[in-house]
């Protein structure tokens, strides 16, 4: 069969019947062409690659049945929206693993690089179509880490504030597993650097900015 293949040519091949082996190589070739196989790659010695590249460019002029037998083997004629499903289905899966979508910058899952994927969203978010932000919106998305770092660790000092009434953290101390110690160590050495907003809304729950007085 594949030395049949090579010989009919690519405009050819769609008219030809389409076998199980067949089915299976033109399957693999649309799933892996933009990660592994390329648009010049070749699978067991046929150009799949440049043919399953080809069909995309050609779509519209299809005729009805070749798109039909294509889509019928489970061709994926947009590889880069597969891609980004593909992210979003990850993402699913460690917020349903770990009850948020606060994905470490370097985590794999299942060997697919969920770290990077949730980086470029970022980079991304205002040439995200309106429908993929209102998904990942949906979903809970942290668009912008650092300000969610800081608000979970100004909630956390609330908290504390309210337990104990007033805003002596002690060095080291974790509430709820949350480093809050650190946190207001931190928000002191940003204190020239930190934007008014965040410096008077510390200043309103009677944050301690120089730490001696914090020992008093």
């Amino acid at each position: 069969m594949l030395r049949h293949l090579s010989e009919v040519g690519l405009g050819k091949l769609v008219d030809q019947p389409i076998t199980h082996k067949t089915s299976t190589l033109i399957s693999r070739a649309s799933h892996s062409q933009s990660r592994t196989l390329g648009s010049s790659g070749r699978l067991e010695g046929y150009k799949l690659g440049s043919w399953v590249g080809e069909q995309r460019k050609i779509k519209d002029s299809l005729t009805s049945e070749r798109k039909q037998r294509l889509s019928d083997i489970g061709f994926i004629w947009d590889p880069h929206a597969e891609a980004w499903e593909e992210g979003f289905n990850k993402l699913l899966q460690f917020k349903e693993a770990n009850g948020h979508c606060k994905v470490p910058n370097t985590l794999k899952l299942d060997g697919f690089n969920l770290g990077n994927w949730v980086g470029k969203q970022r980079v991304a978010k205002d040439s995200l179509s309106p429908e993929r932000k209102q998904k990942l919106d949906d979903i809970g998305f942290i668009w912008d880490p650092y300000t969610k770092a800081w608000e979970e660790g100004f909630s956390k000092l609330l908290q504390f504030k309210k337990a104990d009434g007033h805003c002596r953290v002690p060095d080291g101390h974790k509430l709820e597993g949350f480093k809050l110690g650190n946190w207001v160590s931190y928000q002191r050495q940003a204190q020239n650097s930190m934007p008014p907003e965040r410096k008077q809304r510390l200043n309103d729950i009677g944050f301690i900015w120089n730490a001696s007085k914090d020992k008093t």
